[in-house]
């Protein structure tokens, strides 16, 4: 910078500054400074930091003008992206929704069809098994030679007497010898056969007399065994005035309960006799029981 002596231009008085303005003392005239190009680099230098200071305040407030704006674009952008997320979700929901109502519609009607067809099914099967039970029981009311009611029987003295003579037939060759050893021990029989119950079953195809017919032995101190034997006797047949009869080729055979032992021809438990052999004939699948009767 270059150095001037500057004087009044009114009265050529010396000048001096006052308030960055020369001032005349002798007059008062004040004039501005005139700068050139070598007093504002000179004033930069020597207001270097107050330079720097404003510059770094300008850029900074550039840099959080442009941080806003980006700032504010970027919040624009997450906003229309959650927009569309929350359409499409909107969406997905829809389609999630129609595919499970069309899936409930699919499966309901599935689901209804195959009810009706059980169900029509049931009917038909339900049906089916009352017309062959009718059938069943309309040929037995209508045979004449195979449904045996108790009434007939008892009515047959002479059918009745048959089969007793059968039973006692039976067990005697069963019981041919009179004395046992079992264990080594004799055991006697102190008592004859003795029919103590008898059952008539009655199906489509035969009717079967079943008696329990019951054995007594005992040792020559005093200890005392039953047994109890099952005789049973197929073949019986009536006619239209209800007599009863035996075929001639009437089938005489013992069922065995599982306690049967071999040496006593027999078992000892007559509930056991009678739960495995009549009650399971009774609920024989192959042949339906019309009727039952204990005689």
């Amino acid at each position: 910078m270059k150095l001037k002596v500057m004087s009044c231009k009114n009265c050529n008085a010396p000048l001096h500054l006052e308030d960055g303005k020369l001032v005349c003392a002798f007059c008062g005239a004040s004039f501005y400074i005139e700068k050139d190009a070598s007093d504002i680099e000179y004033e930069k230098t020597v207001n270097a930091e107050t330079y720097i200071r404003q510059a770094l305040a300008k850029e900074t407030n550039e840099l959080n003008e442009y941080y806003k704006i980006t700032e504010a674009g970027k919040i624009a952008q997450e906003k229309v992206r959650e927009e569309e997320e929350i359409i499409k979700r909107r969406e997905n929901l829809k389609k999630s929704l129609f595919f499970g109502i069309k899936t409930f519609i699919v499966i309901t009607l599935i689901s209804a069809g195959i009810i009706s067809l059980v169900q029509f099914s049931l009917k038909n099967d339900e049906k089916r098994a009352a017309r062959e039970k009718e059938n069943r029981i309309a040929k037995a009311e209508q045979s004449v030679t195979t449904r045996v009611t108790k009434t007939e029987l008892e009515n047959s003295p002479k059918a009745l007497k048959k089969i007793e003579s059968l039973v006692y037939d039976f067990e005697s060759s069963e019981y041919e010898e009179k004395e046992k050893e079992v264990d080594d021990e004799i055991w006697v029989m102190s008592q004859e056969p003795e029919i103590v119950s008898t059952y008539l079953l009655t199906t489509e195809e035969d009717n079967t007399v079943y008696s329990f017919v019951k054995t007594v032995f005992k040792t020559s101190d005093g200890r005392e065994k039953e047994v109890y034997n099952c005789v049973a006797i197929d073949g019986l047949t009536v006619d239209t005035k209800g007599k009863v009869t035996l075929d001639p080729k009437e089938h005489v055979y013992s069922p065995e309960a599982s306690d049967y032992e071999y040496y006593w021809r027999g078992g000892f438990d007559k509930d056991l006799l009678y739960e495995e052999v009549i009650m399971e004939r009774r609920q024989h699948p192959e042949k339906p029981l019309l009727f039952y009767y204990e005689l």
